[in-house]
């Protein structure tokens, strides 16, 4: 049974969204809830997997000099399967499961090439992944991620 997410859920996450590391006391203090509430709250958005997680972010858009695209195609096994080894990457920032030629499309944002190059060499050691294609961002022309 899914639950529906009320507006303090809603307000809850809008404050996460923007600083994932607020304290509970101080959300609790802006949608008007106790802290032992606004705990609970936030501990069955986990369970329930609305917040899948918490991901730090190092120093910023500055450190980001490339991004490229990984176009995977796997050895007989399921997605499911192999997005453990890439997930444990912190320049992965998006990972998708795709129908068509191959198996996922993972968004990577990297220090330099030579960071995606150990990423991709360490990608290609694990049995699951059958092809790697890697393919470096030039421009971006909407001007998002």
């Amino acid at each position: 049974m899914t639950r529906k997410l009320d507006q303090f859920d809603e307000n809850i996450l809008k404050i996460l969204t923007s600083n994932a590391r607020e304290p509970i006391a101080r959300i609790a203090r802006s949608v008007n809830l106790s802290r032992t509430a606004v705990d609970a709250r936030i501990r069955r958005l986990e369970s329930t997997g609305v917040i899948a997680g918490y991901r730090l972010l190092l120093g910023g858009e500055e450190s980001v000099n490339t991004k490229c695209i990984l176009n995977i195609s796997l050895n007989e096994c399921r997605c499911e399967e192999a997005t453990p080894y890439i997930l444990q990457f912190p320049e992965v920032k998006k990972c998708y499961s795709v129908a068509g030629d191959l198996d996922l499309i993972v968004y990577v944002e990297a220090e330099d090439t030579q960071r995606i190059l150990e990423i991709v060499e360490k990608l290609s050691q694990v049995h699951k992944i059958q092809q790697i294609r890697t393919h470096i961002i030039l421009s971006d022309w909407l001007g998002q991620p």
